[in-house]
Order: structure tokens, then sequence, then C-alpha cells
């Protein structure tokens, strides 16, 4: 699914990715198993993410996680962890800067990237895109602003594929990168793979 919000004098895109029990391959569009992304280029590439930069997404996320949420997660959901392998897999995809509506594009070999590296599972993912500056806090803000769109008891991710993807329970591990693809209309990106990836059809976060 994608949606477009205006905040100040920022317009800021957002894409999410949804999984199926029987068609682990991702995509866009809220569409399951159905990709969109053109993938396939990871390569070992080190991402240059900073530690205090790494250590901002790790606590959002965690932030984000530890609520409140409704209903209140029992057992509380477990942190999250800084993932090096997904990291690097991840900004192996994200400087190629393949996108579609001025937006990169989910990458649709996101677990086989993953996998090439020593990884292993099925790997989520969310995007946001900005014209202005791409942050960890500016992205879980828009991402976990989808909260109160999501129905816990039809189970159905709807417009929240993000949010759900962040307090999915057993991702627990995360990567992610920051990069600027100028041809794109939102080009300071930030995009987070989790694993094992979340938002699988007819299952509920938590």
């Amino acid at each position: 699914m994608r949606w477009l919000a205006v905040l100040g004098f920022l317009a800021l895109l957002a894409s999410c990715s949804i999984g199926s029990a029987t068609d682990n391959t991702g995509g866009s569009s809220g569409s399951a198993g159905s990709p969109t992304g053109t993938g396939g280029q990871s390569g070992g590439q080190t991402n240059p993410l900073t530690p205090d930069v790494i250590d901002a997404f790790v606590a959002a996320h965690n932030q984000a996680r530890s609520g409140p949420l409704n209903p209140t997660p029992s057992p509380p959901l477990p942190p999250v962890s800084w993932d090096a392998i997904l990291a690097d897999s991840v900004y192996g995809y994200a400087i190629g800067c393949q996108g579609t509506n001025g937006l990169l594009s989910h990458n649709a070999d996101r677990s086989a990237d993953y996998q090439a590296l020593g990884g292993s599972g099925y790997v989520g993912e969310n995007i946001y895109g900005t014209s202005g500056n791409a942050t960890p806090a500016g992205a879980m803000a828009l991402w976990m602003s989808e909260a109160s769109s999501y129905d816990y008891n039809s189970g159905t991710f709807g417009d929240a594929g993000h949010y759900t993807q962040i307090v999915w329970r057993t991702s627990v591990r995360i990567g992610c990168a920051i990069v600027d693809c100028p041809a794109l209309t939102y080009h300071n990106t930030v995009i987070c793979d989790y694993a094992p990836g979340g938002n699988i059809s007819g299952q509920r976060p938590y």
C-alpha cells in the first residue's frame, strides 16, 4: 500500500510489505505475495551508518514495541536488536536507487539477498521517503501513526502494514539504511528490513 502525507513543508511517502503464509515473497501496493520491487542488488556492501544512528533505530523500535499498544501485548513484546548482516543486505539494495512513483521500490529479493550474506528466513520491509531530512525518528513517527487504522479483531492489515511489521512479535532483528536517491521525488529514504519478517496473511502481529 502506498499513501501520501503532507507534514509542514515536507511531502512524505511510505509503502509497506505484506507476506503470505504460503508465499513469503512480500510485496507492495497492499497485495499479499505480489512483489513489485526489482531487487537483487545485494553484494556485501558495508552499511555506513554510525553507531549513534544504529542506536537511534534500535531505540525507536523498542520504544514503539513497549507501547502503549491496543490491545496490550501479553507477555510484552521482546526488544529488537541490530543485525549487521541484515543492515548490509538492505543497504546493498538501497544504493541501487530503483524506484517507482518517486519512491524507492521494495526489494522483492530481500530474503534471498539476506540469505546470500549468511542470514536465513523470510525478511519483512518498511520504506519511508521524504524530500526533506530522512531520520529514524521521522520514519518511525509516520509508520507508527498507522496504529489507529489497525483493527486487531479483524486481523486485516489494511493501511497499517508498517505499524504491524514494527510490532510483529517474532520480528526481533532489524537492519536499516538511509540513502539519498537524487532521481526520486522522495529521494531521502529510510528503509528497514525485519527478520523473521512479519505481516503474514492470516496471522496477527502478537
